[in-house]
Order: C-alpha cells, then structure tokens, then sequence
C-alpha cells in the first residue's frame, strides 16, 4: 500500500508524493518503472479502478502504454482492457486531477481533493461507464496527447456525445508492485 486516503488525508499531491517516493525508492534497483493499481469506493459502496503500467505522478502529458486496463470490482466485477486499434492516452495526473483513459472521455478521473468522481464511456478501453450511478450524455470534444481539448471545426467535426456518470469517493487506495 503506498496511499490511502483514510491514512494520509485526501490530497491528490499527496498521493503523488507518495508515489514517487515509492518509485524512487524501488525503481532504481530494479531498472524499471513499477506498475500500479488504484482503487476507488464509492458512497454507494461501488469499488472501481484501474491497473497502470507506470507509477502515479505529476504529469502534463499522458503516459502508460497497452498493459493498463480500468475495472470494476463491485457490483458485477468486469475489466476492460486496451483496445489496440485506439490512441494510447493511458494516464494523465495533472494538478487539478488524475485521469485514466481519454478517447471518448475518461473511463476514470478524480478530483484534487479524492472526493469527486467520475465515469464516461470510453474508447481507449471499449468501457462503458464503471459504476451504475444515474449518467447523462454530454458533449465531448477530442483530447490531445498534451491533454488539451481540440473542438473541431464549426460543423462540430470530432464533437460526440458521451455517457458520463458522476460520483462521490468515500475510500482511495494507490498500491505499487515493486
């Protein structure tokens, strides 16, 4: 275990600290960077997440490569992995928020705070939303492998609808292997 909210206080800068204290610590000696897995629990008692290739940090531009998948434990345990034929934009830690997935809208992403959430359709993993919250369609424009946002031309090229649910963190965990 390297973060967990009830533990270390709910703080996004803190989970990345945490974590790149862990991956110096272990990384050096092994040659490589250590894969990770995060665990969410919702307030209706959902638990979702996702296992990364790479170590949690702050960065402005997404990384991770084909081995990172988002599931969900509770209800109804279900994994998506990578679909091959999509953009890698794997894993994103900014800032204001962490993020797994972005083509069609991020199948996982958290506030600065680990209290706010949410879940979209997402065609990075081929997943639909992760939790059964109540979702609502919204608009989407492309992202960027830099994160940013491209809205298209004035017809609304690259603008799709999108599934998105939003939910309440009550427990989130960051475990490495090393």
């Amino acid at each position: 275990l390297v973060y967990s909210g009830t533990k270390h206080g709910y703080n996004l800068h803190t989970l990345y600290r945490l974590s790149e204290e862990m991956r110096e610590k272990h990384e050096r000696r092994k040659g490589f960077e250590s894969p990770s897995l995060l665990l969410v629990k919702t307030a209706k008692k959902e638990v979702i997440g996702s296992y990364t290739s790479a170590s949690w940090r702050h960065h402005d531009r997404y990384s991770g490569n084909g081995e990172c998948n988002v599931f969900r434990l509770r209800p109804r345990p279900r994994c998506h992995r990578w679909v091959p034929s999509k953009d890698t934009l794997m894993m994103l830690g900014t800032s204001r928020s962490m993020s797994v997935g972005a083509e069609g809208g991020p199948a996982l992403w958290l506030d600065d705070e680990l209290q706010l959430g949410s879940t979209s359709e997402c065609e990075t993993f081929g997943s639909p939303p992760l939790t059964t919250e109540e979702t609502v369609e919204t608009i989407f424009c492309r992202a960027s492998s830099s994160g940013t946002c491209h809205s298209g031309t004035s017809k609304g090229e690259n603008m799709k609808l999108r599934t998105q649910a939003s939910f309440n963190c009550v427990a989130v965990e960051v475990y490495m292997f090393v």
